[in-house]
C-alpha cells in the first residue's frame, strides 16, 4: 500500500497545481519535491508558512507523508484545508495518514470527503474500502 501511495503522490502534485492557486513558494517546493528532496520541502521557509497557499502546504504535507511523519503531514493537510478550496487529494492523503496510524474512524471521515468530491476516483474508493475492512465492516467494504 505504501508503495502505491508513494507513486501516486508524484502524479497528484502535478494535478493539484493545475487547479489550485499557487504562491511565491510553490515553484521551489515543486522542484524540490520532484527531486525527492522531501526534508528540504519540509524545512523550506518554515518560518513563513502562514503566508503559504494551500498548494505549498500540501507539498509540505506530502513530503512529511513520504518520510513517514504522518502526524505532521496531517497538520499540513489541515492547514491546507483551512486556507481554502483544497482538492480531494488533500482529504485522501489525510485519510491515508489516519489509516496508517490505525485511526480508522478519522480515516473513514476524510476518505468519505475525498470520495464525495471525486466519486469516480478508484484509488479513493479502494482505500475507503480497505479502511472499512480493517474496521471489520465487511458490508461497507464491499460497497
Amino acid at each position: 500500500m505504501m508503495k502505491k501511495l508513494a507513486l501516486l503522490s508524484f502524479f497528484v502534485f502535478s494535478c493539484f497545481l493545475s487547479f489550485t492557486q499557487t504562491d511565491k513558494y510553490t515553484e521551489k517546493l515543486q522542484k524540490l519535491f520532484a527531486e525527492e528532496e522531501y526534508y528540504k520541502v519540509i524545512d523550506y521557509k518554515s518560518d513563513q508558512e502562514s503566508e503559504m497557499a494551500s498548494v505549498s502546504l500540501y507539498f509540505k504535507g506530502i513530503a512529511c507523508f513520504q518520510v513517514r511523519n504522518y502526524r505532521r503531514a496531517i497538520s499540513y493537510f489541515d492547514n491546507a484545508i483551512q486556507k481554502g478550496d483544497p482538492l480531494a487529494d488533500v482529504y485522501y492523503y489525510k485519510g491515508a495518514c489516519h489509516l496508517i496510524l490505525e485511526e480508522y474512524d478519522e480515516s473513514v471521515a476524510e476518505l468519505t470527503r475525498a470520495v464525495e468530491m471525486e466519486p469516480g476516483e478508484s484509488e479513493y474508493l479502494s482505500l475507503l474500502g480497505r479502511t472499512y475492512f480493517y474496521q471489520e465492516k465487511f458490508d461497507a467494504a464491499l460497497v
